[in-house]
C-alpha cells in the first residue's frame, strides 16, 4: 500500500515536470543479465534526438547489499569500468574494439580500513551516447572485501529491447540523470584554487550563500591521497581544506567532482582548481597589525611596563638619548622575533609540528624564564645588594645603552608568546610553511608592529617632552610593576606544574575532552558542535575563557541550543594538535571553530572575543545553516 502511495505521489511530480515524465515513456529495458553477486540491464532512450542529451543508452547494475562497484576515479584501490564497442566485421583481436565514453554519476565514499575508494553501491547507472554500434560490452569489478571481475554483453543484432520497464525502475533512471555532474568554467558560479606551500596546498572554493559544499572527488591522478578533506568554512562562504604536499599526484590540471547541496537538492560540478599565488602584501599587512595589537595583550604588559618605566625616565632628557633607546627596544623585538620564527620554521622542516609559544612547552625553559623575571623583579624592589644575584643581571640593566634596551626588547617578545593577537595567527599559519625569505618577511612584519609605538617616539623624540616628568611618583610605579613581575614569575611556576601533571586530559564541567583521533566522530555529530583549541600558557586562552565562556548569558545560550564544548588541550607538546591546526591555517593557539547543527564543515572565530560577539556569531551561523 505504501509503495503503491510512493508511486503516485512521483507521478504527480512528474505530470508537473512533463519533460521527465516524456523521458520515462520512452525508456526500454533488456531483460536481466546474470553477474557476481548481482545483475545487470541495459536500457535505452528510444526517442529522445542526439541533440537533446549527451547520452541515448544506458547500463543498469544492481549489486547484493555491502557489494560495490567504481567511480571513473576508483581511489586507492579498484579499477573504473571499461565499456567498448565491438564490430564483428573485423576478425583480428581488438581491432574492432572501440572505447565508448561512459557519463559516471556522482559517487560515494567507500573507506576499507586505511584504504580509501569512489564508487557505487546498491543500484547505479551508467549514462553513454551510441549511434550504430552493433556489440556493447562492459568489463568493471564487483567488490566486498575481495574484487570478482564482472562483464557483460549487449547485442543489437540478436537482443531487443523490451516493451517500457516497471515505473519505479524508470524513474529511477531519469532521477539518477540529476547525479551527473555539470561541467563549468571558473566564470560561472564556483570559483576554485589552490596555493602550494613548504608543507602542503590549500585548496578554496568560492561559493555562492545558499550553496553548502559535501565532499571533493579527484579524479584520476590529481592526488595520491583519497581521505574525505577537513572542510572549513569562512564568512564569505569560501570553503577550504589542506593536503600535504605528498599527497599530490603528477596531474598537472587539479581535476575535482564537487557535491554540494543547494535548496535541498544535491547536484555536482567538475571543476579545475586554478592555480594562485599567495597575497603576500595582505599576510606582511596583517603580521603588521598583529604585532602592533600585541602590545595590547596582558602577557605583554609585564615586560612592555619595564619599557614604558625607561621612557618615562628619559622625559626631558636629550633627544638624542631619547631617539637611540627606542631603536635600541625596537632591534631587540625584530630580532627576537625572527630568530623565533626561523627556529620555529627549522623544526617543522624536521617533522615536529611546533606552534607560536612552543618554547612554552617545554618545562625548563619555562622555569628558567621564570627565574629570569624574578631577577628583574628584584631590581624593581632595589635589592640588587643581595649577593647571590647574578652579576650579568645587574650588568646589562643599570644604567643606560644598548643592551638595556635590546634585551627589553628581546623578553617583551619571549613573554608575548602566550598571546596570540587578531591578525597574527593566520600570518604566522601563513609564514612558517613558506620560504626561508617569506619567513624573515612576515616576522620582521609583526616585529615592527610590536616595535611600532616606539619607533614613532624614535622618529618624533619631541613626545617624551609631554610625558609626566619624573618625580616620587615613579618610586611607587616602580613597586607596581615589581609586583606584576613577581605575579608572572608565580604564573609561570603554574605552568611548570601544569607541563609536568601527567594527568590533564579530563572532562571539566561543560567541557568534553577532545583527542584528535577522536576527531571525525565529532564531526559526525548533528548536534551543533564547539571546539577550543587552547593551553594552559595562553594568556589570550584563559582570558576568554574566564570572561567569554563562564559569563552567565553565553552559558545560558549554550545550554538552550544544546551546543556541545570541546576543549583540545595544546598545554603540553602534541604533534597531532600541532597538525591540526596547521589544517585550519594556524600556528598557535588560541583557535576557536563552530559547526552548526547537521553540518561537518567547522566556522572559525576570532581569537578576542566578547559574550555578545561570541552569542551573535553563533546565532548569525545558525540561520545561515537553515
Amino acid at each position: 500500500m505504501i509503495r503503491k502511495f510512493f508511486k503516485v505521489c512521483v507521478v504527480l511530480i512528474l505530470l508537473i515536470n512533463f519533460h521527465l515524465l516524456f523521458a520515462i515513456e520512452n525508456i526500454k529495458f533488456s531483460e536481466y543479465k546474470k553477474i557476481p553477486n548481482g545483475q545487470a540491464q541495459w536500457f535505452s532512450f528510444s526517442n529522445l534526438e542526439s541533440s537533446q542529451t549527451d547520452f541515448n543508452f544506458g547500463l543498469r547494475i544492481q549489486l547484493d547489499p555491502e557489494w560495490h562497484t567504481y567511480w571513473l576515479n576508483p581511489g586507492d584501490s579498484g579499477a573504473a569500468m571499461d565499456l567498448y564497442s565491438i564490430d564483428p566485421s573485423i576478425s583480428a583481436e581488438h581491432q574492432g574494439r572501440k572505447k565508448v565514453e561512459v557519463q559516471f554519476t556522482y559517487p560515494e565514499r567507500i573507506d576499507a580500513g586505511p584504504l580509501t575508494t569512489y564508487g557505487y553501491s546498491d543500484a547505479v547507472y551508467f549514462y553513454f551516447k551510441i549511434n550504430n554500434q552493433k556489440i556493447l560490452k562492459a568489463d568493471f569489478l564487483v567488490c566486498k572485501e575481495e574484487c570478482l571481475p564482472a562483464s557483460v554483453e549487449f547485442d543489437r543484432s540478436q537482443e531487443s529491447l523490451g516493451s517500457a520497464a516497471k515505473i519505479d525502475l524508470s524513474i529511477q533512471a531519469v532521477l539518477s540523470m540529476e547525479k551527473i555532474p555539470r561541467i563549468f568554467k571558473n566564470d560561472s558560479i564556483l570559483s576554485s584554487y589552490y596555493q602550494e606551500s613548504l608543507s602542503g596546498v590549500s585548496w578554496n572554493i568560492l561559493a555562492p550563500e545558499n550553496i553548502n559544499i559535501l565532499d571533493v572527488f579527484w579524479y584520476p591522478e590529481t592526488v595520491i591521497d583519497h581521505k574525505k578533506p577537513t572542510f572549513l568554512k569562512d564568512d564569505l562562504n569560501n570553503f577550504k581544506f589542506f593536503t600535504p604536499l605528498s599527497f599530490l599526484g603528477p596531474e598537472i590540471s587539479k581535476k575535482a567532482l564537487i557535491v554540494y547541496k543547494v535548496q535541498d537538492k544535491t547536484l555536482s560540478h567538475v571543476i579545475v582548481f586554478e592555480k594562485q599565488a599567495p597575497a603576500l602584501f595582505i599576510f606582511v599587512l596583517m603580521a603588521i597589525l598583529g604585532g602592533l595589537i600585541l602590545n595590547l595583550m596582558p602577557c605583554v604588559f609585564p615586560i612592555v611596563s619595564i619599557k614604558a618605566f625607561s621612557i618615562l625616565k628619559t622625559s626631558g632628557q636629550e633627544l638624542n638619548q631619547v631617539r637611540k633607546e627606542n631603536i635600541y627596544y625596537s632591534i631587540g623585538v625584530i630580532f627576537s622575533f625572527i630568530s623565533l620564527g626561523l627556529i620555529l620554521s627549522a623544526l617543522r622542516s624536521s617533522g615536529q609540528y611546533l606552534g607560536w609559544g612552543f618554547q612554552l612547552q617545554n618545562p625548563y625553559f619555562v622555569l628558567g624564564l621564570a627565574f629570569v623575571f624574578f631577577i628583574l623583579s628584584l631590581s624593581f624592589f632595589e635589592i640588587w645588594n643581595w649577593n647571590w644575584v647574578p652579576k650579568f643581571a645587574t650588568h646589562y640593566y643599570s644604567g643606560n645603552g644598548f643592551w638595556p634596551s635590546f634585551l627589553t626588547g628581546f623578553l617583551a617578545v619571549i613573554v608575548a608568546s602566550p598571546c596570540t593577537a587578531p591578525f597574527m595567527g593566520a600570518a604566522i599559519g601563513f609564514a612558517i610553511s613558506q620560504s626561508i625569505q617569506v619567513i624573515i618577511l612576515i616576522f620582521f612584519g609583526l616585529g615592527f608592529g610590536m616595535s611600532l609605538p616606539f619607533l614613532l617616539i624614535a622618529l618624533f623624540p619631541k613626545i617624551s617632552f609631554y610625558l609626566p616628568r619624573p618625580g616620587i611618583w615613579m618610586v611607587y610605579f616602580k613597586k607596581i610593576m615589581g609586583v606584576l613581575l613577581m605575579l608572572t614569575v608565580f604564573w609561570l611556576i603554574w605552568i611548570t606544574f601544569q607541563l609536568l601533571n601527567t594527568d590533564k586530559n579530563k572532562d571539566i564541567g561543560n567541557w568534553k575532552n577532545l583527542e584528535i583521533s577522536n576527531w571525525n566522530l565529532m564531526l559526525n555529530e548533528k548536534s551543533p558542535r564547539f571546539i577550543n583549541f587552547t593551553a594552559d600558557w595562553c594568556v589570550t586562552c584563559k582570558v576568554n575563557e574566564k570572561l567569554v565562556f563562564q559569563n552567565e548569558d553565553v552559558i545560558q545560550f549554550i545550554n538552550e541550543n544544546n551546543i556541545a564544548m570541546y576543549k583540545v588541550d595544546w598545554t603540553k607538546r602534541q604533534d597531532d594538535i600541532g597538525l591540526k591546526l596547521s589544517e585550519f591555517g594556524r600556528a598557535g593557539v588560541p583557535l576557536y571553530l563552530f559547526i552548526p547543527e547537521g553540518s561537518s564543515i567547522p566556522i572559525i572565530l576570532n581569537e578576542l572575543l566578547t559574550p555578545q560577539g561570541f552569542i551573535t556569531k553563533l546565532k548569525e551561523q545558525k540561520r545561515e545553516n537553515l
